[in-house]
C-alpha cells in the first residue's frame, strides 16, 4: 500500500508541475498579446518565435488567439498565435527616412554651390576685363 501512496503523491506533484507551467505559458502569451493590442495600427514589428525563427513585418488584423502578419517580402497575411511569439520589437523606420532625407538635401546642395563655383570662374568680370 505504501507505493501506491508514494505513487499517488508523484502523480499529485506531476500535475501541480504541469499547471505551472502551463499557466506560466499563457501568462507570457498574455503578456505578447498585450504588448501587439497597444501597438499603433499598421505596426511594423520583429517577431522572435518559439521556434527559434525570425519574421519582420506589418501587422494587419488582430483577435484574441492570433494575429495576421503581412512579411515585408511580400505574399499573403500569415496569422500567428501569441503563443508562437517569444518576443515583438516594434520597426520605427523614421530614422532611415530622415537620413535619405539629409542625405538629399546635403547632395542637392552641394550640386547647387559646385554649380555657382564653376560659373563664378568662367564667367567674364563687369569690368570687361
Amino acid at each position: 500500500m505504501e507505493w501506491l501512496r508514494k505513487l499517488a503523491r508523484c502523480v499529485l506533484a506531476s500535475l501541480v508541475v504541469v499547471e505551472s507551467i502551463y499557466a506560466q505559458q499563457l501568462s507570457a502569451a498574455e503578456a505578447i498579446q498585450q504588448h501587439i493590442a497597444a501597438l499603433p495600427a499598421k505596426a511594423h514589428v520583429v517577431l522572435h518565435l518559439s521556434d527559434g525563427h525570425t519574421m519582420r513585418g506589418r501587422i494587419v488584423s488582430r483577435n484574441n488567439q492570433d494575429f495576421a502578419l503581412k512579411l515585408d517580402n511580400g505574399g499573403t497575411p500569415q496569422t500567428i498565435a501569441y503563443q508562437q511569439v517569444t518576443a515583438v520589437e516594434e520597426v520605427s523606420g523614421q530614422h532611415s527616412k530622415m537620413k535619405w532625407i539629409v542625405i538629399g538635401v546635403v547632395a542637392v546642395a552641394a550640386v547647387v554651390v559646385a554649380v555657382i563655383a564653376i560659373h563664378a570662374v568662367h564667367s567674364p568680370t563687369i569690368n570687361g576685363v
